[in-house]
This record gives C-alpha cells, structure tokens and sequence, in this order.
C-alpha cells in the first residue's frame, strides 16, 4: 500500500502486506486388513516429512522449520450378534495452522481491535480413541475420548500498550475431550420421519504460560439436532430442522447457547423429472452468540449476529437417463489445504465453526 507524500508515492508499512509461505510435505503409507470370521481388522501407518519457510518480508520475521512425523490407525469390528455390532477405532493425526493465522500482518477490525497472526505456530496432534455400538445397522450409540497437543486455539487478550484488544491463534498446551454421541432415526408414522443426534461431551483447555498466565478452563456441554421430513402426498413433502447448542468455553473464551429452526418444502413435477423447493433457515432468526471472556483480569462482551435468516428457492430438471449412478467421492489429500487456505472470517464466525465437534 502507498501514500503520495510531497509528489512522491511511499510505502506504508501500517497497511502493507507481503508473506511469502513455502511448504513441502512428503509422505508414504500402508494399509492392512483382515478379516476373520466374526471379527474385521484395519491397520494403517503413515509417514509424512515436512519442511516449511514463513518469510514476512513486511515485519523481516523468518520461521523455517523440518519435522518428521508418524501416524497410526486401528480399527476393529467385532459382530456379536445378528443385529448388534462394536466397533474400536484409534487414530492419531496432525493438524496445521491456516495460512493466514501464521501471516504476522498487524490489521485492525476498529480501533479497540486488531488481528495479528503467529508466524511461531507449531501443528497441533490429537490422539483419538472410540468405542461404538451399533444396532440394526440404524441406531449408534458412541464414547469417543480425543487429546490434543500444542492445540491450535484462536484467543482474545489485552494489548496495554495499545489499550486494545488483539485476535491472535495460540499453542495451547493441551485440548481434552470426551463425548457420548447418540443416533436415532425414529419412524413415527406413514408420513413422518425423524433422525435425531444429542451429543453431551467435556470440553477442556490446560496452559502453564499464555502470556503469563496459567489457563484451565473447561464444561460439560450438549447439543441436540433433529430433523423431520413430512411426506404430504406423493409429490409434496416438507422438512422441519431444530436444534440447539448448550454453552461451553473454548480456550479464553465463554460462547452462549444457540438454537434455531430451518424449514423447507419440496414439490416434484413432470414425472418427476423436475423439482422446485423453498427453503428458510432461521425461521425465527434466533441463532446469535454472546462471547465473553474465560481469561482472568480480561472482561469484555461480544455480541455476534450474523445473517441467519435465508429463504432459497430452487429449480431442478433432470435430463436424459434417470437413473445414472452417483459420482464417487475420491479424498485427494487436497482437502486439507483447502481448509488452510479458506479464511473463516471474523472471530464469531470462526468460533461458530469450531463448536461443531
């Protein structure tokens, strides 16, 4: 960014930008299975060297790194009878930071608040274990229990200096997590269907030194969702989606509760060939957020809205053959990058994002 100055173009360097992020990662993995009478085996093994260079050429801030990392998987399935199996799964898996949270760009959000991102970001590596049952092939019921080292966390706190408040991503020493997760379908009538999901869990953050201080903060929470689908005759069927997110704390910061409740309508035409459905989200526009903080001798309160309340109307027509099988899904390896590479937006939507668990 440049400024003209006595007839002179000059660089400002309270507004310029220039990070320049260079990243290899190799990688090698094998696969096992096997399968056994009642009892089905899975084991995986990955490899991946990485070698990565952040040079801000704005701040003269250079971070070079080289690491080599191993990633076992487990997963066990036992049939213990007709309509009832278990499962066992463990995992562990890296997570690296997005690449705008490693950009040390100083950018104000208004004059009490800025963003800033660490270029210092180690990747974060959780250990996952789950233990599920399934019933019917229909109804599971999961305990999973996760730990998470360096955990990447997005945090808020003071900047005396400055008398503001500055967004920045942290290491925190650990994450911790264990849930129960429930999955019931439920037939009600001829016309009336449900799948429904209540997760309760524990979320749990530890810090010996985040600037300074210890942090230990961490709740019980649960969230609930229930979809309805409503076949009123052979063309026209409705949907009804609610749901409802308890409050938890997430790193140093205290998120309130959320509910809301979508509904949609769908009407098929032409020999079923083309479909037009409506579709409102937030009916009662009640999905907003109050973030306030977890982190001693810092208050503040945070009121977050976004624009939930969306009506859709669409259009479909199929063409030629009904009946074409669906694409595959392929995992490329890219999908990773592309939530890296993904800006969530402002500090209420990236924590929206993260409490889905």
């Amino acid at each position: 960014f440049e400024e003209l100055k006595s007839s002179n173009w000059e660089n400002d360097v309270r507004r310029s930008n220039q990070f320049v992020y260079d990243e290899n990662v190799n990688a090698a993995y094998t696969n096992l299975n096997k399968q056994f009478k009642k009892t089905s085996v899975q084991l995986g093994l990955r490899a991946e060297q990485t070698n990565s260079k952040g040079n801000s050429i704005t701040t003269s801030k250079l971070v070079e790194r080289s690491y080599l990392d191993v990633f076992p998987s487990l997963f066990i399935n036992q049939t213990l009878s007709k309509n009832l199996d278990m499962s066992f799964s463990y995992s562990r898996r890296i997570d690296r930071p997005s690449y705008d949270a490693l950009n040390p760009f100083i950018y104000f959000l208004d004059q009490y608040t800025y963003n800033q991102g660490n270029p210092f970001l180690n990747p974060q590596y959780t250990n996952n274990y789950e233990v599920s049952y399934n019933y019917k092939k229909t109804y599971n019921l999961s305990l999973n229990y996760s730990l998470t080292r360096d955990v990447i966390t997005e945090v808020l706190l003071p900047d005396t200096a400055k008398k503001a408040l500055f967004q920045t991503n942290e290491n925190l020493d650990k994450q911790i997590n264990y849930g129960l997760n429930l999955n019931a379908p439920v037939t009600l009538s001829k016309w009336w269907s449900s799948s429904n999901n209540v997760l309760a869990y524990y979320l749990g953050f530890r810090s010996s030194d985040l600037r300074g201080q210890d942090l230990n903060s961490g709740k019980v929470a649960f969230q609930v969702n229930s979809q309805h689908k409503f076949s009123i005759n052979k063309t026209l069927s409705a949907e009804l989606m609610a749901d409802y997110r308890s409050p938890i704390e997430y790193g140093t910061l205290k998120i309130s509760s959320q509910y809301g409740i979508d509904l949609g309508i769908s009407k098929t035409l032409l020999n079923k060939r083309a479909n037009i459905k409506f579709a409102l989200s937030d009916i009662f526009d009640t999905r907003r957020q109050t973030i306030t903080s977890a982190y001693t001798g810092l208050n503040y309160n945070l009121q977050q809205k976004n624009e939930t309340r969306i009506g859709r109307l669409s259009l479909s027509y199929r063409f030629g053959k009904t009946e074409i099988k669906p694409e595959r899904r392929r995992s490329t390896g890219l999908e990773d990058e592309q939530r890296r590479i993904k800006n969530a937006g402002n500090l209420g939507e990236r924590v929206s994002l993260r409490r889905d668990l």
